[in-house]
């Protein structure tokens, strides 16, 4: 009874209880419009998309994770017009949040996505590069530990005085081969001018009959030893080359774990001057860190206990205890405080997990604000979840400003929290 038949590949998508007609879902005129399920499985136990979906133009991202990226850029999605920003992804593997900023920005600005995991760094570069529908050409992926990848003045400042220390050293170096090299040279002349001298005499006594052909030839031989006894003699009076320390840093050479500074403050010189180096065959880029105040925005979506994904207790077969809990959020705290520092005054600072624990996520937005006088809690747009908990270290007000996804609430999503934060400019 239908005007139209669906025909080709049937594709199962979920199950549920559709809020559309079997006629609007199979009717050709509606394609291009979503189809809204009343999903009668968990979520967790619904067949998965990866073999369904082409990798090159599309990625599964949950819906709190889209919020989060649309909360970091929402002050200037909102204003219609998106400035040249440097964004930092700061845990950005395997790569879908650093995906959809890249999508929000169009092209426009930095981002930088950095993992201290090689293996996972290596698969963001990698859904960075499927995605063919996304212009992800301003996205720069890192293997770098972004605890340790803040440099300070100092830093250049040594950089600089070992790079200079070193030309010098070096250039020494080379007035010393050059001397020595002429020294020998003087030495082999004027040796071989006496042996000639002498070459000829014993010639003339040869043929005068004074000596014999074998004592001829003796001093033949011994004339080849007396020119190497002479260049030999000459040579030892050349002082071996001596560094001279003039201070308690003084190197012959710059040490490779040096090597990876770029002397450079500016983001965008940073970024040629690696790729430079790097010539196009790496896919990640080898940069050692960045000077403070860098980014205008930066995305904090760190590891956790992951609480929110499915309801787990456990981890590689070890169950969660509080203690381990406790030492997540440290290690939270310590992201949180290296974000501070990349931040610049006026930028906006997301803090995201996908657990539901307290101690993860509102504890550790109350201990930012308390460590951080700079730092402030601000509305977050859009906002779909619900109010964060009470009692655990904020006041009522804040409570409100931060966003909380429970996995048994209406919205049919993973556990997830969201908290914006600004920077202030003073």
């Amino acid at each position: 009874s239908l005007p139209e038949l669906h025909v080709g590949r049937l594709v199962h998508i979920g199950s549920g209880v559709t809020k559309r007609s079997r006629k609007q879902l199979l009717c050709s005129s509606l394609n291009g419009i979503g189809i809204h399920v009343c999903s009668s499985r968990l979520p967790w136990k619904l067949p998965p998309l990866n073999d369904i979906l082409p990798v090159d133009k599309s990625y599964s991202q949950s819906i709190p994770a889209m919020v989060a990226t649309n909360v970091l850029l929402s002050d200037f999605l909102k204003a219609g017009q998106m400035p040249e920003l440097q964004v930092l992804d700061m845990c950005a593997a395997p790569g879908g949040k650093t995906s959809h900023i890249a999508q929000l920005l169009k092209g426009k600005g930095i981002v930088i996505a950095s993992d201290r995991s090689h293996k996972r760094a290596l698969r963001l570069a990698d859904t960075c590069s499927n995605l063919a529908e996304t212009d992800c050409s301003n996205v720069f992926p890192l293997h770098l530990d972004i605890t340790k990848a803040i440099l300070s003045t100092s830093d250049d400042a040594t950089l600089k005085h070992r790079a200079k220390k070193a030309a010098n050293i070096g250039a020494d170096k080379q007035r010393h081969w050059k001397n020595a090299k002429r020294v020998k040279f003087e030495a082999l002349a004027e040796a071989k001018r006496i042996e000639k001298e002498k070459r000829r005499a014993s010639a003339e006594m040869l043929y005068s009959g004074h000596i014999s052909k074998s004592e001829f030839e003796k001093r033949q031989l011994q004339s080849e030893k007396n020119i190497k006894d002479y260049v030999q003699s000459a040579c030892k009076n050349i002082t071996p080359f001596k560094q001279q320390n003039t201070d308690d840093d003084a190197i012959t050479t710059i040490p490779k774990s040096d090597g990876r500074i770029i002397v450079e403050t500016d983001l965008k010189k940073i970024l040629q001057l690696a790729k430079s180096k790097s010539q196009g065959k790496q896919k990640l880029l080898d940069i050692r860190g960045f000077y403070p105040e860098t980014f205008d925005a930066i995305l904090l979506d760190g590891p956790c206990s992951a609480l929110g994904l499915r309801p787990r207790l456990t981890a590689d077969g070890h169950l969660f205890s509080l203690r381990a809990l406790k030492s997540m959020a440290m290690y939270q705290r310590k992201l949180i405080d290296t974000a501070v520092k990349l931040l610049r005054p006026g930028g906006t600072l997301v803090y995201s997990t996908c657990t539901i624990n307290p101690l993860e996520n509102e504890c550790n937005v109350s201990y930012a604000l308390k460590a951080h006088q700079c730092l402030s809690l601000v509305p977050q747009y859009p906002f779909i979840g619900q109010r964060g908990l009470p009692g655990t270290g904020l006041t009522e007000a804040q409570v409100g400003l931060v966003q909380r996804f429970d996995p048994s609430s209406k919205l049919d999503t993973c556990g997830f929290f969201c908290a914006k934060l600004r920077k202030s400019k003073t």
